[in-house]
This record gives structure tokens, sequence and C-alpha cells, in this order.
């Protein structure tokens, strides 16, 4: 049974009612002396330039809509709302808001706080790998994972000493929208129109009998998942040049696990095998350190970060410790360097991941996931020839499992308004071990792109 990435990681369907507090409302102020602007995009992607790309479902073709509005009044208050969507061939809608928040005071000559949905760039680790520790992922594709703010109150102190504090706590529980499955209650089906979701197998082999699978998803009370409290801190010091913080943040994992039990019906000449899937949660103790030197365009870092999970399951407990079909949180500590080159026309980089824990495959257990990376090196550049035209790629290889992902992008500006680019995402991984990026080997693209920027 196939189904080792099955998992609710949108959890869309498990409170749609509920998915517009992930808008944070958004009030533009009536004040003459604000200064307020905004910025957007409209796209059009075919991903099929080469015949052999683009085959996976979904990855066909797509269209965005990117927008960011900010309003500002003598760098004591703040206004941010930047939203992104995404629609594919299969008529998908995908969306993210990656920040929405209301901020009053400000951070570098005293105290300021933010309200709402907030990314706490707390580790340079986590935004450069994707790896979904402290923010959530946007998840469109996990090529570009990006990141997705956090709900709740943040306050931030600097000290003219150089001393500084971050803050962060909620009681509001948003896990990562993306990517998406269809759950048919009805029916009993499990789909994705996403090229990034594993859907669960259909069938099941038991000796030489072949049953269809039906999927039974124990709907929770929404305000046991909703309802879930976020707390942490980061300190550190700086000034022109360097930083050092560490921070602890005390949180739900950003995706939905599950627990899950295949019972063959009484019925046998039915030929069918239901599924009774558990939705829950797992608290994460993260901790990690950074860093970092600053200097005419030149920065470097030293970073690392650990995620601690509780044995505590919060879901249906009798259920998950009776069956075998379970995601189980493992301890995942990491550390890595990087630096990175900036000037006018030319911004170039390299970064290093070395996972430090332990990790052995159960093979008994296909719901186990996978580490994302695990020793890795990642270069990139991004050159600008002039003002018409820029070129760039992004490359992450890791050394252990021999995974690699390649993304070249070239963009002429036509005018004020419009853009076009070409470009590939190509994904490499090994026919004889089973990886992370092992069932997304069909997710290349090579593409043209066409972009309405206003």
């Amino acid at each position: 049974m196939n189904w080792r990435h099955f998992l609710l990681k949108n959890f869309r369907s498990l409170y749609p009612k509920y998915a517009v507090f992930s808008f944070f409302i958004f009030i533009q102020a009536q004040n003459t002396f604000a200064q307020r602007l905004y910025e957007g995009e409209i796209s059009m992607q075919n991903n099929q330039l080469d015949q052999d790309a683009g085959q996976s479902i979904g990855n066909q073709y797509n269209a965005d809509f990117n927008f960011k509005y900010i309003s500002r009044r003598d760098g004591q208050e703040n206004k941010v709302f930047d939203f992104a969507s995404r629609v594919n061939n299969e008529s998908l809608i995908m969306f993210s808001v990656i920040e929405g928040y209301i901020a009053r005071g400000n951070a570098e000559r005293g105290s300021q706080y933010k309200i709402g949905r907030v990314i706490l760039p707390w580790s340079p680790i986590d935004s450069t790998w994707g790896l979904g520790k402290i923010n959530n992922r946007v998840n469109f594709d996990f090529f570009r994972p990006g990141q997705e703010g956090l709900t709740g109150l943040n306050y931030n102190i600097r000290g003219n000493n150089g001393f500084v504090l971050n803050t962060f706590a909620s009681y509001f529980y948003i896990p990562e929208l993306n990517p998406s499955l269809d759950i048919n209650v009805d029916k009993g089906t499990i789909d994705s129109r996403h090229p990034w979701a594993t859907v669960p197998a259909t069938t099941a082999q038991n000796g030489t009998d072949t049953y269809d699978l039906l999927y039974d998803v124990d709907y929770p009370d929404i305000g046991k998942i909703l309802f879930n409290y976020s707390l942490g801190l980061n300190v550190g010091w700086s000034n022109r040049n360097f930083e050092l913080t560490s921070f602890y943040i005390r949180k739900p994992d950003n995706t939905i696990s599950i627990a899950a039990k295949p019972q063959i019906d009484e019925d046998f000449a039915s030929n069918t095998a239901t599924v009774k899937v558990e939705p829950g949660i797992f608290y994460n103790d993260v901790v990690g350190a950074t860093a970092r030197y600053k200097n005419r365009g030149f920065s470097f870092y030293g970073s690392v970060i650990a995620s601690y999970p509780d044995g505590a399951y919060e879901g249906d407990v009798q259920f998950y410790n009776l069956t075998n079909y379970k995601h189980v949180k493992i301890k995942e500590e990491y550390g890595g360097i990087g630096m990175s080159k900036t000037s006018d026309r030319l911004t170039y980089g390299a970064n290093y991941l070395a996972r430090r824990s332990a990790f052995e495959k159960d093979a008994d257990n296909i719901l186990q996931e996978l580490p994302r990376w695990n020793e890795s090196v990642n270069i990139f550049a991004k050159v600008s020839f002039n003002k018409f035209v820029t070129t760039g790629f992004d490359v992450k290889y890791d050394l252990m499992t021999f995974d690699r992902l390649f993304s070249f992008n070239t963009a002429y500006l036509w005018n004020k308004h419009t853009k076009i680019s070409f470009g590939f995402d190509i994904i490499g991984a090994s026919d004889r071990a089973e990886t992370f990026w092992s069932p997304f080997r069909n997710n290349d693209s090579v593409y043209s792109k066409l972009h309405y920027v206003f």
C-alpha cells in the first residue's frame, strides 16, 4: 500500500468555513500623512516547452496572482498585506496569506508590536532549505517552498546597547494549506489535483485477493485543532555588522499528522477494505541559534536549529496507539553555514546544510516521513545584464541521497508593465533508494511565462 506520504497537510477540507482566519482583517486608516505602496503581478505559465516535461497532474500550466500592500506613517505604524494565489490546469485554486498584520512602534529605535500574520525571521536554515520548523511554507511547488507567517502577536525590542528581544504568542493554529487533497466523504475517496501531493493507494493486496480501498476520515472538533497555543522567544545582540541570536518556540507542528487503520469489510463479496483515518497534531519545542556578519553587500552566517517533538499525540490517543500506520515525529537537528554577495547587478552565494540527528527507516510504518535534506549544498546566482534582461539559477544537491534540484530562469522586461521569462525546474532522484524526492521525479517543467506587473 503506497501511501507513505498520505497526509492532510492543507487541512482545508477539515475547516473550510474557518479558512477565513488565514486572511487577517486588514483596515486601511484614513490618514493624509500615511505613505501607501502596493505592487502585484498577474502571470500565465506554460510548463511544456519540452514534450517530456510537465507530465504530472496539475503541472501543465498555471496562472498566478500576487499582491502586496504596505502603509507607513513616519516609521511609526505599518500595515502589511502580502497575498499569493495560483490556479493550475486542473482548476485547483491555491492561496497563501504570506503576511497580514498591523504594527505600531519602531523596532529600530525602541519597541514595536505586530498583530496578525507575521513571518518570524529567526532561522536562515529554516527559510533557505524549506524545513518548515518555525514558519509555515507556501508550498505551491517544492522548488520554491517559500515562507508563510504565523498568526498571533509579535513584540520586538531593540536597546541602545544592541540588545534584541523578539517574542511571539498565539492561541490560533493554522496549519499549512498546501499541497491539498480532495476528500470525497460520500464516496470514500482521496484524490489530488496538486502535483506535489502524494495520494494514498486505491487498492491493496491481501494474499491473492485485491481490495478497493475506501477512506473514512474522522473529522475532529474544529476547536481542538484551531485553538492551540504557540509561545516563542528570540534574544540576542547586534550592531552594524554583527548579529548573535538564539531562540526557543513551542508550537504545534506546521502539518497535520494522522493515524490510519485498514479493515476488511465483513461482506467479502464486495472486495473492499475501509481505511479509518484520524487526524491530530504534535507539539514541538524548536530551538536554534545564529551568528551573522554583514558588510558592504557581503553576508555570512552560521546557524543551528533543532526540533524536539512531544511524545504525546493531540488527537484520538487510543486509536493512535493501537495502529501501526501513523506519523511518528522524531528529533531533528541541523547545522549550516552560508554566504552571499550582493552588488548593483550581481547576487550570488552558497549554502551548506548537515542533518546531525540520526534517522532510520521503519519498514513497517508506511506513513513515516523522510527527511527533505540530509547533507546538502546549494549554490545560486542572479545577474542583471541591463535594466531589461536578468538571468539566474539555483542548484541544490544532497551528498547523501544524490537528490538534486536544478532551476534556471531568464527574464526580459518588455516595458514598464510587461515581462517575459523562460526557464526550467528539474528534479533528479536516485532509482535505487527511497527518498523524500522520489515520488516527484516527474515534476519537471520547461516553461515560458508572461507577466503583467502593476
